[in-house]
């Protein structure tokens, strides 16, 4: 086991010495794929480091299927619930947090709410993330939330999505009260 590790650590070192151009090479998005998917923010860090954009769309799919189309690295980690790896990505000062996939509109914070990433949802809500947008479906992060629950409410998942319901719905009424406030200001 310590064996595998060490020459995983030193594959990937490698890697990392040999390309430059990380954006180009499909090795380096196959592993920031994999640091994303599951919460390797070390490796993401040294992407990072090395230049890479924090912004970076790449496409991916299974087994030559197409399943998402220009995703973000915040989309990739908050759909796998990757929060440490959000939790630094937020921290970057160029990161665009609405920034959208192209096949369905969906922010970060939708997919998260989707998939019943409830730390993440957090996360991104605290980072300012506004749970109103819509996609190209007209469904905000809280309807996703909504639908998800219907469908794995036999899996068991219903507590992390009813804290996501409860922190959406908590979110929109703030937002909604600082509007109206703004508004008496206004006038």
């Amino acid at each position: 086991m310590l064996m595998q590790r060490l020459l995983m650590m030193i594959a990937i070192s490698f890697t990392c010495l040999v390309s430059m151009d990380i954006q180009k090479t499909s090795v380096d998005v196959r592993r920031l794929f994999w640091a994303l998917k599951y919460d390797k923010s070390h490796e993401v860090k040294y992407f990072l480091f090395d230049g890479m954009d924090v912004n970076f769309r790449f496409t991916y799919g299974i087994q030559g299927r197409m399943l998402y189309k220009e995703v973000t690295l915040l989309i990739v980690a908050s759909l796998f619930g990757s929060i440490t790896t959000v939790k630094l990505l937020l921290k970057q000062p160029d990161i665009k947090i609405y920034d959208r996939d192209h096949r369905y509109g969906d922010t970060a914070l939708i997919w998260a709410a989707r998939c019943g990433q409830d730390k993440v949802v957090r996360a991104l809500i605290d980072a300012g993330a506004n749970p109103f947008l819509k996609n190209k479906r007209q469904s905000s992060a809280l309807q996703e939330a909504k639908k998800s629950l219907l469908n794995t409410y036999a899996l068991g998942y219903r507590e992390n999505f009813d804290t996501i319901i409860s922190d959406l719905e908590m979110a929109r009424q703030i937002q909604c009260k600082e509007k109206s406030y703004r508004k008496k200001l206004t006038q």
